[in-house]
């Protein structure tokens, strides 16, 4: 436990209380979104599968032929840059982890926005971090939206910033605006935090 302390603290200095709790996040969107410990207890295949449901998803993959294509990103199409704004350390069901949330700017498309979210930190067992979250984005017309995301990477020993890779999958309120196009989007994403609690993302769209 007192490693897996030591761990988060690395990732998140400021950290200093634990709690257990459900967290709250009032969002400047209006909408409250509740980030509660099911972020941190996603069940198992063989909590859901009988076994043999399981046997056949086996032998169904077994028989299933998969043509290997090379994948093209592209250039990016989004980057966003955050701060910490508060911190601290808490405990659900068992697992420690750091309750952050974040605010900054960034751009999709050319489309200027600014963000506020919250993520949970975990330590992993051999060095790797999880961060996942939800966070609002408000264009630079009033438009609204939203992303929840996961990711892992490692803390540098040389420099002390967390670098990491994940998915995130967004939506939009309106549509029909200049966001639009993020309604459904799926992105992958490089993610890199200093020591000091500031984070660039790049992202890029995973078209499907």
């Amino acid at each position: 436990m007192l490693s897996m302390k030591n761990s988060i603290r690395k990732i998140c200095p400021s950290c200093s209380n634990y709690v257990v709790a459900v967290v709250l996040l009032s969002s400047f969107t209006g909408a409250t979104i509740i980030l509660a410990s099911c972020l941190l207890s996603t069940p198992f295949i063989s909590d859901v599968l009988s076994l043999e449901d399981q046997k056949a998803l086996a032998a169904n993959a077994s028989n299933t032929t998969v043509n290997a294509t090379t994948l093209s990103l592209g250039s990016p199409f989004y980057t966003e840059k955050d701060k910490t704004t508060s911190s601290n350390l808490i405990t659900i069901n068992g697992i420690h982890a750091a309750r952050v949330t974040f605010s900054g700017n960034g751009t999709a498309n050319g489309v200027n926005f600014t963000d506020k979210g919250i993520a949970l930190i975990s330590a992993g067992p051999n060095g790797d971090v999880h961060i996942q979250g939800i966070a609002a984005i408000i264009g630079q017309n009033g438009e609204k939206g939203n992303f929840t995301f996961r990711e892992v990477g490692h803390v540098s020993t040389s420099d002390s910033k967390t670098r990491a890779a994940g998915v995130a999958f967004f939506s939009t309120i309106n549509p029909t605006g200049k966001l639009a196009f993020l309604t459904d989007l799926v992105a992958i994403y490089k993610d890199v935090i200093d020591k000091s609690g500031n984070g660039l993302v790049t992202a890029w769209e995973w078209r499907y």
